[in-house]
């Protein structure tokens, strides 16, 4: 009889285990989703029946708005590992387009692959960009080079021909001084004094290229010729009492005239094979 009560409770007690066992949650296989876009990982997951997830930002605590601008960067539990359905699955997880999480992407990730596509064509069309600019600038440097050539070619007789007035100038104060002019040389003055501002003119009248460093070199140039018009007009009070203080001011402002053309010619015509017009 006790043998009989002893093969009813095994028996009901294989049946107990036998229906535990069938309510026990159904454990599987957890496949590598590392290196996918978060929502594929999800997916891949509850396809195989998972529902719970819990996904953190590796590197900040940023909220995790829309899966698809995430990827995943780790597991837990890890890849292989054996796991219950109903059991939670954490992901870390950083955002795709961000060089800190590429860097901790698997060697052949979807998106790692993705983002190398991404930096080549960024790095294509920058390089791209960067002929077109250097093209550019050699055609604007080309262009200026040619205006500047032309300015030169178009001002450079008159201002040869200006160096001549300068001399006539110079002969004029020589005249006076040696007293050569008697009665005539207010008017010999005054037609030296003509001739330099006739020069000014002419050379104000040129106009430099657009954005060339040699706009304020000929605004120097004109102001030059300017001083060679003031020192012929030192010339037209040197009579009488007032012949050698005149003179004396018309060398000192004769100076100043020859060192500012000087000047504002050497710079004129740097970088220009033509001999610049200087005054011994």
């Amino acid at each position: 009889m006790r043998s009989r009560s002893t093969g009813l409770f095994l028996t009901l007690l294989l049946s107990v285990l036998a229906l535990m066992s069938g309510c026990a949650a159904e454990q599987v296989r957890l496949p590598d989703v590392v290196g996918l876009p978060l929502d594929e990982a999800h997916r891949v997951l509850e396809e195989l029946g998972f529902e719970e997830f819990d996904d953190s930002d590796a590197f900040d605590e940023r909220a995790i708005i829309r899966d698809a601008n995430w990827v995943v960067l780790e597991s837990d539990p890890a890849a292989g590992a054996s796991v219950a359905l109903d059991e939670t699955v954490a992901f870390q997880v950083g955002k795709r387009d961000e060089r800190r999480t590429v860097d901790l992407l698997p060697a052949g990730s979807p998106v790692a692959q993705e983002f190398a596509a991404q930096e080549a064509k960024e790095q294509e069309e920058r390089a791209a960009q960067e002929a077109r600019d250097a093209a550019e600038e050699a055609a604007g440097a080309q262009a200026r080079a040619e205006s500047v050539t032309a300015y030169i070619n178009d001002v450079d007789p008159v201002l040869r021909l200006a160096t001549n007035v300068f001399a006539e100038i110079d002969a004029t104060a020589d005249g006076v001084r040696s007293e050569d002019y008697g009665y005539d040389q207010s008017t010999v003055v005054g037609t030296a004094v003509d001739a330099a501002t006739m020069v000014r003119d002419r050379v104000a009248g040129f106009v430099p290229p657009n954005g060339s460093r040699r706009a304020g070199t000929h605004e120097d140039l004109v102001a030059a010729t300017q001083r060679w018009t003031d020192a012929a007009r030192t010339l037209l009070s040197a009579d009488g009492v007032g012949r050698e203080s005149s003179l004396a001011r018309y060398a000192e402002v004769r100076a100043e005239a020859q060192a500012a053309w000087n000047q504002a010619l050497t710079a004129l015509y740097d970088g220009t094979t033509v001999p610049p017009p200087l005054l011994p």
